[in-house]
């Protein structure tokens, strides 16, 4: 007799085998999901009562109004009805019925499945969209795998970013069992490479469960690396043997029993590799054949993995995050025919890039991808643990033939040169120094120049503004020959957790800079956002939109208010937006002062005992409109001649006392501590700038470390000040760890504000604004 829970055991273990199936979640006749439960409060399919649909999935690390919802019957004669209105006794029927009650605030994929065995099953798709009146049926007679469901919404984006979550998931708990067993954080990378690439061969896949010894299992992996390497014609297959071999030696390879840390006790070293390599194979080894959505999967999972067994920081690797390097394909406007070079290539990520982006292009032309794949990726790596991984990564997505060289990428020009490269992406190693770092792009400039080629590159911000000999030297080489296109601030925790400020740099090389502007970009907001064990992710899903926004203006050369500017530089001049963009004023308003009002209310209220404060919150004076004076840029310098920097003082000289000390910091307004040092000079009525750019006015006595400027000038007081230091206020986001703010940033400010006469603020006009504001009375 046919029996319902065996249709129903079909499908569940069908999703729980899938790589994605963490990354959802399953639910059976019930869900935990609020919108979900009201919609099926009153839907039962008899009628009366709830409605209870045999499993309900929704992707709560994703679109939180996806949903897939399945109904199962016995026998395939109760898979549709004619008219598809009986929902109790046809699998169609009732999927259906669901679908559109769920639609109301989900869209929706329905899921009816009919039979006992996977030979006679039959299955139904439709997706109904949220707020429709109708449902489409879908072509598919067979379950699906998660990642193909997600396409049926027609959102590549949602499942790159379901994926991304689903790796950063499974790096963590790979990392943590390699930890429990005590397997090197160094050895740990190139211990995954090894059992992918054994994965590519078929014998291996489907004979490693049985191996009946580590020794076997080693040989079994050992010869099926040999056959993926020597298929792809690697360029040095003994740097990657000997990276491998040095596996082979540790203890899970050798001994029959090893002990885990966590459990306190020893295991089975088979069973525990077999484990290993099964978790690769269910988990991680499927998505890499998801080429159409998921190309870079494999360089994702390294990049996290990586991160998380600690190397990263401990190695003085930096790997470029993912959706950068497709930027990277989006700034370079690469066509069909380009040929990708890069000199320190680590996990290939931006190679992986590169040819995902290429053989888009190529659209249905197979001679054309196969050229791609086999000349027109080029790269070079220096260590041999991430000559390895990147070895690893071009083979799991199937180059052809690798063309990444393993060496040094100054002693292969005339190799590199033979494949003649258009363009250069690169991420040089950022121990090196800056000046090394722009060797580095030098390097590349010399590789593509013959092509007419372009480079971009991702280093520290400190290439772009320090003042070095060398950095200078090298950075007039550059410009001599080679047209500084763009440069771009970006965000500062882009390499998060690793605590770096950086800038893209893009050359043409058919030009010297000489009599030709730069365009620089103020991208700090990527839209990406810091999430427990996720890293930083697209969680609001935001970067699509900024990205287009960046690369249009980019395109366009366009100056666009708060995002870029353009400026032709020198090797002596900062190399970034923040130098040279101009504050927009236009957001400036009543409430922007008032807040900095309240602000210094609050910070007198918490640090003076003995403060005999009116906390009226009339104005004192008549409200004046901003624009009633004449606005013009004035230097900060010309107002504030007699500017002095600081003095250093350790935390173990300072001698407690009431006088404040002010650091760098908006915390209580800077004010670190209270002191008595007599060698500190004192000062009052006054603004201060610290290193961030943060401005306050102080009318009190205090005295200040190195870190902050401090700005007196006689017809100063404290409604003028408030005025002052709320407009300069407006530009710390020109400042952070990555660029500080300092005597020559000073000398070089300008900002806005009402003039008498040229260089000379209205002093009696900012007065009469703030005491116009609400609060003002109690400053």
């Amino acid at each position: 007799m046919a029996n319902e829970r065996i249709t129903e055991s079909i499908v569940r273990d069908h999703f729980k085998n899938d790589p994605l199936f963490r990354s959802v979640k399953f639910e059976e006749q019930k869900s935990s999901n609020k919108r979900v439960t009201e919609l099926l409060q009153k839907s039962s399919k008899s009628g009366k009562g709830i409605g209870k649909p045999e499993f309900i999935i929704t992707f709560p690390t994703g679109n939180i109004d996806y949903l897939l919802v399945v109904e199962c019957k016995a026998s395939v004669a109760c898979h549709r009805s004619s008219n598809c209105d009986k929902p109790t006794d046809y699998a169609v029927d009732g999927v259906l019925h669901y679908a559109k009650l769920l639609s109301v605030k989900f869209d929706v994929v329905a899921i009816a499945v009919s039979g006992q065995t996977e030979q006679e099953l039959k299955i139904s798709h439709f997706l109904w969209k949220k707020g429709e009146k109708k449902h489409t049926e879908k072509s598919d007679k067979k379950l699906l795998a998660i990642n193909d469901y997600i396409k049926l919404f027609n959102n590549e984006h949602f499942s790159e970013k379901l994926k991304y979550s689903n790796i950063v998931l499974k790096a963590i708990e790979l990392n943590e069992e390699y930890n429990n067993y005590s397997i090197p954080e160094q050895s740990r990378n190139t211990m995954v490479s090894i059992i992918l690439l054994s994965l590519l061969h078929k014998p291996f896949r489907e004979s490693y469960l049985s191996e009946t010894s580590v020794k076997s299992l080693g040989k079994s992996m050992i010869n099926s690396i040999e056959n993926a390497i020597a298929l792809s014609e690697v360029r040095n297959r003994e740097a990657m043997t000997d990276e491998f071999n040095k596996i082979f030696t540790m203890e899970i390879f050798v001994d029959e029993k090893i002990k885990n840390k966590k459990e306190k006790e020893f295991k089975n070293s088979l069973t525990v590799l077999k484990e290993m390599i099964k978790y690769l194979h269910n988990n991680v080894y499927p998505l890499v054949k998801m080429e159409d959505t998921g190309f870079d999967v494999l360089g994702q999972f390294y990049t996290e993995f990586i991160r998380y067994s600690a190397s990263q920081q401990k190695q003085g690797l930096v790997l470029t995050p993912f959706h950068i390097t497709d930027l990277f394909c989006d700034l370079a406007q690469l066509n069909v025919n380009d040929i990708i070079y890069d000199p320190c290539c680590g996990t290939a990520g931006f190679l992986v890039s590169g040819m995902k982006r290429l053989l888009r292009l190529a659209g249905n032309d197979d001679n054309r991808k196969q050229n791609i794949k086999k000349e027109q990726l080029i790269g070079v790596e220096k260590s041999p643990s991430m000559y390895v991984y990147a070895c690893s990564n071009m083979l799991l997505k199937g180059d052809g033939k690798s063309n990444i060289y393993r060496g040094d990428c100054f002693q292969t020009v005339k190799e590199i040169q033979s494949h003649k490269p258009t363009i250069a992406f690169l991420n040089p190693p950022y121990d090196v120094g800056n000046a090394r770092q722009m060797e580095f792009i030098e390097h590349a400039l010399e590789i593509v120049a013959p092509q007419n080629g372009l480079v971009a590159a991702i280093v520290q911000m400190s290439c772009a503004i320090r003042n070095e000999k060398e950095l200078i030297a090298v950075k007039k080489r550059i410009l001599d020959k080679y047209h500084l296109k763009a440069v771009l601030s970006m965000p500062d925790d882009l390499f998060y957790p690793v605590g770096v400020v950086t800038s893209v740099m893009l050359f043409e090389t058919n030009k010297p800079n000489k009599g030709l502007k730069t365009w620089f970009g103020y991208f700090k907001d990527d839209g990406l956002e810091k999430r427990k064990n996720q890293g930083r992710i697209d969680a609001r899903e935001k970067w699509n939109d900024i990205k287009k926004k960046w690369t249009d203006a980019y395109k366009n050369s366009e100056e666009v208010a708060g995002l870029s500017v353009k400026q032709e530089v020198t090797e002596n001049d900062e190399w970034c937006a923040e130098a040279y963009m101009k504050t927009d004023y236009s957001t400036l308003c009543d409430d922007t002062f008032i807040k900095t009002m309240r602000e210094y209310v609050s910070f007198k209220v918490l640090n003076n005992k003995n403060l005999n404060l009116i906390l009226e919150f009339k104005p004192m004076g008549k409200k004046i409109p901003l624009n009633a004076k004449k606005w013009q840029w004035v230097k900060l310098e010309k107002i504030f001649s007699d500017f002095e920097r600081g003095i250093r003082l350790t935390k173990p000289n300072r001698e407690k006392g009431d006088i404040p000390l002010i650091t760098a910091g908006l915390e209580n307004e800077g004010v670190a501590e209270y002191i008595s040092n007599e060698e500190m000079k004192k000062y009052e009525n006054a603004i201060t700038i610290d290193m961030f750019g943060n401005s306050f006015y102080r009318e009190y006595t205090f005295c200040c470390d190195d870190n902050i400027l401090v700005l007196p000038n006689k017809n100063l007081n404290k409604y003028s000040g408030i005025f002052i230091a709320t407009i300069i206020n407006s530009d710390n986001y020109k400042f952070a760890y990555g660029r500080q703010y300092r005597q020559k940033n000073f000398r070089q400010h300008e900002i806005k504000l009402p003039v008498v006469s040229l260089n000379t603020p209205d002093w009696q006009y900012m007065e009469d604004y703030i005491k116009g504001l609400p609060y003002s009375k109690c400053l």
